[in-house]
């Protein structure tokens, strides 16, 4: 619609891959050949590996939505968050829930919830402060969750799709669910999530310790110099700390910063010993 491709927040995601093709042209047949929602079958795989990414997909009403998008909440480490049009699952609710009471950071924002149900007192309760009802112009058409966007070291997730977190979402209507383990992918989903959080007048983030730092294998020019490279934290809205620890020697090279369109932005020479 005009709405939803012009002026309210929603994603898109394209993957090219025929094995991903093929699957979606499975589940379409069986929905133009007259079998609909709880009447399909299971009868697509669920897991590939597409550009070396791992990615799962599952459809409703056949492939237990649910249990998929609450193990991708409870796979969380460090944090998670979400953004949803509508939500009526309790049960989806107390995995939030059950993540935060272990230490994870959670925040998100919701269009439409109904705030004397179950689903909503138990978020409420988790997140107080981080849980916001969008007050933008328009619909906020999100259906996503991000697991681990803050600890690239423990697999990051973007979890997106058709879905809303529903009864209907999950069990009845014809609705898919792509769950994509990849740290850029994640972040991507993370950045547009900052923007709407800030929207909204979300102040609190979570933040990247120390087990969430991702090594760098040192780039062509300095293996073999017994080091590693750790960039912390990944991802950093400003600023970055690069540790290079050496044994003995003064080593002196070139660090670049490029952008996702490959353009140089800055240039440093960097020392360590």
């Amino acid at each position: 619609t005009d709405a939803q491709l012009l002026s309210d927040p929603n994603n898109a995601i394209v993957i090219q891959d025929q094995t991903l093709a093929r699957v979606f042209k499975r589940e379409f047949e069986e929905m133009f050949g007259g079998t609909w929602g709880p009447e399909k079958s299971a009868n697509t795989p669920t897991k590939f590996v597409v550009g070396g990414r791992d990615v799962e997909v599952y459809f409703s009403a056949s492939d237990d939505v649910e249990n998929r998008i609450r193990d991708v909440i409870w796979s969380t480490d460090n944090d998670v968050h979400f953004a949803m049009f509508s939500w009526t699952r309790f049960n989806i609710s107390y995995a939030i829930e059950d993540v935060v009471d272990e230490g994870a950071f959670a925040a998100g924002i919701i269009e439409d919830i109904d705030t004397t149900a179950t689903e909503w007192t138990v978020l409420n309760d988790a997140l107080s402060s981080t849980l916001y009802f969008d007050a933008t112009p328009g619909l906020m058409h999100h259906k996503y969750l991000i697991a681990d966007a803050m600890c690239p070291a423990k697999d990051p997730i973007a979890l997106t799709g058709s879905s809303n977190f529903t009864g209907n979402g999950v069990s009845r209507s014809d609705e898919n669910i792509v769950v994509i383990h990849d740290a850029e992918i994640a972040n991507l989903f993370y950045q547009e999530w900052v923007q709407r959080y800030k929207d909204n007048g979300g102040t609190e983030f979570a933040t990247t310790p120390a087990d969430c730092e991702v090594v760098v294998e040192p780039p062509m020019g300095i293996q073999g110099l017994g080091f590693d490279v750790s960039i912390y934290p990944n991802p950093a809205d400003h600023l970055v700390e690069i540790n290079l620890p050496v044994e003995a020697g003064v080593v002196i090279f070139t660090a670049e910063l490029i952008d996702m369109q490959g353009r140089l932005l800055q240039s440093l020479l960097l020392t360590a010993g």
